[in-house]
């Protein structure tokens, strides 16, 4: 007759079904426990992000705070730390005095390391934003009212 028996072939069918199903629920446990660890990674990272970013900010503030207690232009300032990374930032002025004398490319590179905005700012409002955000008082310019 050429044909099988007609309930083996359902069996086999359902079996290969069955194995077929079974593969692809593996598959789908498996990216789901790469989707896992990689959300578990995500999350670490993001924690430490925020502990950065928090531990720089808490330095900044206190350092912020100190400044402002500073007497005279060559009174060593409390150096700040870059707002993402927490890492001291490079060319931070020593003093008051040093601020004043600050080149643009370095005033540039520590207002970007402090997270503040500078588009279309000349070099003494740069300079301005520089010590009101360190906590310096701001100084008079020849020939500009006091504050």
């Amino acid at each position: 007759m050429g044909h099988g028996h007609p309930i083996g072939e359902k069996f086999e069918y359902t079996l290969a079904l069955s194995q077929q199903i079974l593969a692809e629920l593996r598959a789908i446990r498996e990216q789901s426990t790469r989707d896992t660890v990689a959300i578990r990674q995500d999350i670490a990272n993001v924690r430490q992000e925020l502990v950065t970013v928090t531990t720089a900010s808490n330095h900044n503030n206190a350092a912020r705070v100190q400044n402002t207690y500073l007497q005279s232009q060559n009174e060593n300032l409390v150096l700040f730390v870059n707002v993402t990374t927490g890492v001291a930032i490079l060319d931070f002025p020593r003093t008051s005095l040093e601020l004043e004398r600050m080149a643009r490319r370095q005033l540039d590179s520590v207002l970007q390391q402090l997270g503040i905005p500078t588009q279309g700012a000349n070099m003494a409002e740069k300079k301005r934003l520089l010590r009101a955000h360190i906590g310096l008082p701001e100084v008079a310019i020849a020939g500009s009212p006091p504050p």
